[in-house]
């Protein structure tokens, strides 16, 4: 699967995310991916498709946080 650059911002996705829809919580997978957690939300019925799809772009195109020292 190729990889594509994903050009939406915050401000994009700000009202979707504000609303709890998804977010990434700081957990990791045991490989070291990030978790994106879908709450068991009633009103997440209300999301769109364009919008569910533009939030998982989003989140999955945030590059991880690295320490430095």
């Amino acid at each position: 699967m190729g990889e594509s650059a994903c050009t939406l911002t915050v401000l994009d996705v700000a009202d979707a995310l504000q609303s709890g829809y998804a977010y990434i919580s700081g957990g990791k997978s045991a490989s070291g991916h990030p978790i994106i957690t879908f709450p068991d939300n009633q009103e997440a019925c209300d999301l769109s498709d364009e919008d569910y799809k533009s939030i998982v772009s989003y989140l999955t195109s945030i590059p991880p946080y690295v320490f430095y020292y």
